[in-house]
């Protein structure tokens, strides 16, 4: 019988998983200003906050490295930071 492999702890894995999100993301600035705009449509943010929003789904592909998740992400946490909250 082979001996079981030690499992990582969830911490190790989080740490592996981890994905940093830099100030600026070379050569992307157009797939991120598309990335923007279907945010913003979608969330349809007023002065007075999100007013509306609807249901829909964006697909990001592409090879492996290549900044889809980061691209993602940086938008997401722009968009989060200027929503204004009630």
């Amino acid at each position: 019988m082979a001996p079981r492999k030690k499992l990582m702890s969830i911490e190790e894995a989080r740490a592996r998983l981890h994905t940093e999100i830099p100030d600026k993301l070379l050569n992307r600035e157009k797939e991120c200003e598309q990335i923007t705009r279907f945010i913003h449509n979608a969330l349809k943010v007023s002065t007075h906050g999100v007013d509306g929003g609807s249901d829909q789904s964006l697909y990001v592909s592409g090879v492996p490295g290549s900044g889809k998740t980061a691209c993602v992400l940086k938008v997401v946490v722009e968009a989060l930071t200027n929503i204004p909250f009630r």
